[in-house]
């Protein structure tokens, strides 16, 4: 083995000798990676606006008044 080379160049790595890094093109973005992060952050919106429209629909069936505010404006309407 020669003593020369550092320990990340001596040591074999899981995958085969393959770079741990990630890959950057030319603009500065990352290659790869991120569609679980894309993935997890649509499913994160996606489950905030159901709660917000659930909390939304328990606030106004505890306000009965206000709903039968907004009915008859919008009837007015025509």
């Amino acid at each position: 083995m020669n003593t020369s080379m550092s320990d990340n160049q001596s040591k074999p790595s899981a995958a085969g000798g393959a770079s741990h890094t990630t890959p950057i093109e030319s603009d500065g973005a990352q290659v790869g990676g991120s569609e679980p992060q894309l993935a997890n952050a649509g499913v994160t919106w996606i489950f905030v606006l159901l709660v917000a429209a659930l909390g939304l629909t328990f606030w106004l069936y505890a306000k009965p008044d206000l709903v039968i505010m907004l009915s008859d404006r919008l009837w007015a309407c025509f």
